[in-house]
């Protein structure tokens, strides 16, 4: 029980499927788990990014000469390495969002075509298995209405054909009889001659009642008659039917979109897409503003060198404060442009995931959709095939009924034939023992008559045989 289990959950992908489920939600897991580092990186960044705000302004109300200058470069220092770690830090966990994002995606689609191939391998199960029964079902039954309607005719058909034999027997019989033997084949001469001209005339009629005659003209006379014409016609015809069978095709496809849902799955889909190259767009925008604010750093940190080398009362130290001041308001520009990007990466981010949720709802609800309707549908066809079987079923009854009512008609007058036989049969009995017995008592006759009688002589012979000659052959008066 449990291999078949299990080869039923590998045929439909359901182990595919929960291999998919798993990595996802491991997937959703890391990337939860990344979103909180970066987040608390992006915060301790912040402050420190403040903590040297506030140094870079204390460094300002302290000469180069005093002792808690050289500590605050060596604070300065600290913050600028852990800048840097925090920085590097953040860009490594970028990346890693970035790929766990991708492979989400991915795993996302995954989980969605494996789910629609699971659908549709269980729809083709349900559908194949329901057809099995509706058709075994449909074949027993057709089995033993064939059984009991072959059986009531054989026993029909043996009755008939056993007394048509015992008939034809004791027809047979009396035809090998010698007496009335040339009067009784001449009446049958007349059935057979009155049967065969019956068949001929109801031949006639069929012919003139059901048939119609038409005169065929020759293929070249035909040819000869309006060929490029018809040929235009036959073209323009196959043209329009070709393009009336596309748009009722496309019709009946957009008809079965919409019934069955799928339009809704490719516009949830089409806006995932949207999504994603949005989400790609916002993406490289990010790694460009990333690239240019790495870059206004260490703009900013080669001033600091060159501030902590020049004294304060250089002409070239006040360019570098204007440096600084010019640097720090750009990076300041790039950092907002950076979190108003990086505000708009996770918002696509969550819009993506929505996106996918719901076409994985879409594609869900289409298929539960598709499942009911082909259950129904078999369910449907199920039932028209037992409709149609009892249909059949009624039309083979019918059938049987006609030809059980016909056998017992020909039943009826086979007994009623052999009823007829058997007092002709009497008859021809009772003829034939009168005739033996006349033929008898004439023969008798003869012999006392020859006995008393002289002999005839030749010419009283002939003269008797040509009067019966005459009596035969030339008319009377």
């Amino acid at each position: 029980m449990y291999e078949i289990k299990h080869f039923y959950q590998n045929f439909i992908g359901n182990g595919e499927m929960q291999e998919s489920q798993s990595k996802v939600n491991a997937l959703q897991h890391k990337l939860s788990v990344l979103t909180e580092k970066r987040s608390s990186c992006e915060f301790e960044l912040i402050d420190v990014k403040k903590q040297l705000a506030e140094l870079n302004s204390s460094q300002q109300l302290v000469s180069r000469e005093d002792a808690q200058y050289v500590e605050l470069l060596w604070q300065e220092f600290k913050l600028n390495s852990e800048k840097q770690r925090l920085d590097s830090l953040l860009e490594v966990i970028n990346n890693e969002h970035r790929m766990v994002l991708m492979q989400l995606t991915h795993a996302f689609n995954d989980v969605h075509a494996k789910e629609r191939q699971e659908a549709n391998k269980l729809r083709l199960v349900k559908l194949f298995f329901t057809t099995l029964v509706a058709v075994l079902r449909f074949l027993f039954f057709c089995r033993n209405q064939e059984c009991i309607f072959v059986s009531h005719f054989s026993n029909d058909c043996r009755n008939m054909l056993s007394r048509q034999l015992v008939v034809a027997c004791c027809t047979v019989q009396r035809l090998k009889q010698p007496a009335f033997g040339p009067n009784r084949i001449i009446l049958i001469r007349c059935l057979t001659d009155r049967g065969k001209t019956t068949t001929a005339e109801s031949i006639t009629q069929e012919k003139g009642s059901q048939y119609q005659y038409y005169t065929i003209e020759p293929a070249e006379q035909m040819n000869k008659r309006g060929s490029h014409k018809q040929g235009t016609d036959i073209a323009l015809r196959r043209i329009s039917l070709i393009d009336l069978a596309k748009s009722k095709l496309y019709e009946a496809q957009s008809f079965y979109d919409e019934f069955s849902g799928m339009n809704e799955v490719k516009i949830a889909q089409n806006k995932v897409i949207e999504i994603q190259d949005q989400l790609q767009l916002v993406q490289e925008r990010r790694r460009h503003i990333l690239l240019e604010l790495t870059l206004v750093r260490k703009q900013l940190q080669d001033i600091h060198i060159e501030l902590q080398k020049a004294t304060r009362g250089e002409h070239r130290y006040v360019e570098l404060i204007k440096q600084e001041f010019d640097v720090l308001a750009r990076e300041k520009e790039k950092n907002q442009i950076f979190q108003i990007i990086d505000q708009e990466e996770r918002e696509l981010f969550s819009h993506l995931t929505a996106a996918v949720k719901t076409s994985h709802e879409k594609e869900r609800t289409q298929a539960n959709n598709v499942k009911y309707w082909s259950i129904i549908a078999s369910g449907v066809g199920a039932l028209l095939g037992i409709v149609a079987t009892s249909i059949n079923y009624y039309f083979r009854n019918t059938q049987y009924e006609a030809i059980r009512k016909a056998a017992e008609e020909s039943n009826r007058k086979l007994t009623v034939m052999e009823q007829k036989l058997v007092g002709l049969e009497t008859s021809l009995g009772r003829m034939n023992v009168e005739w033996n017995r006349y033929l008898g008592e004439k023969r008798i006759a003869e012999q006392r008559r020859a006995i008393r009688s002289p002999v005839e002589s030749w010419g009283g012979y002939i003269r008797r045989h040509l009067a019966r000659f005459a009596r035969v052959f030339i008319p009377k008066g």
